[in-house]
Order: structure tokens, then sequence, then C-alpha cells
């Protein structure tokens, strides 16, 4: 598998690589991806994906969100009878509920541990209210009982 790098600006590169032949069409199926960095670093990306490409772990990018992907993982689990109807329903509306607002429109592949965070902690407050205690209250009444 071959690959080249073009220089779009500084400190940007466009790096193409080559999957092989398409076995319906025959034809050769070309990657394209934006880099940002030296190039060096646009090398090394490069060589990493011509390796991901020739070893089969290449992934496609893709502009499937977060809701679509877990909306689909719940049905695959309904269907292959990991989980019951029931069970099914409730995590539907978990989704619908807690994901979905959050990180549904999001491309799956453009999540951050960062989103992730800030997703549970807007969740957090959303369902303990404005004016929660960061402590349960045995915890609080014990510690002021120090104090004393």
């Amino acid at each position: 598998m071959t690959g080249h790098i073009r220089s779009r600006g500084e400190n940007s590169w466009e790096l193409k690589f080559d999957l092989g032949r398409d076995p319906a069409t025959g034809k050769r199926a070309s990657r394209y991806h934006s880099f940002k960095g030296t190039k060096r670093e646009a090398q090394r990306k490069l060589a990493e994906l011509i390796a991901a490409a020739s070893s089969g772990s290449y992934i496609e990018p893709s502009k499937m969100t977060v809701a679509d992907f877990v909306r689909a993982r719940v049905d695959q689990w309904e269907a292959a009878g990991n989980i019951s109807a029931r069970t099914a329903q409730r995590y539907r509306q978990l989704v619908e509920n807690q994901i979905v607002p959050h990180l549904g429109a999001k491309a799956l592949q453009k999540v951050s541990s960062r989103c992730r965070r800030m997703a549970h902690d807007t969740t957090q407050r959303r369902t303990r209210g404005p004016h929660h205690w960061p402590c349960p209250p045995r915890a609080r009444r014990s510690a002021s009982r120090r104090r004393a």
C-alpha cells in the first residue's frame, strides 16, 4: 500500500493512501485525511494509517451520531435476546432523556472524554437540583458535630 503527503498551508497536510482494489468494481480505493502538525508528524500519521489499512484495523470516518449509535445498539441487544423487551424499553427512555439532549447530535468519532464528563455533570445537576449538598446528609451532620 502506498501513500502521499501534500501541503495545504502552514502546518496543515493532506494525507492520501490506498486501501487496495475494491473487489466489486476492481477500482483503486483511496482515502484522504487532513492533518495539522509538522511534516514529520504527518509522515508518522500516514505510516499509522497505511499500517492500519494493511492489517485490516482501519476504520472509516463516519458521520454517525451518538444518538443513532446508542439506539441501534439497544435494538441490536434486544434482537439478539441479550435483554428483554421491558429492559430495552427502559434503555430507550434513558437514551432519549439522558443521552440525546446532551450528546445525541454529536458525531460519534468526535466525542472526547471532556464531552462525556460535561454531559455527566449536567445530568447530575439536573437530577439533584440547583441547591444540592456535595455530600450526603449523614456526613454533613457528623462533620458539624466534630467541629463543636
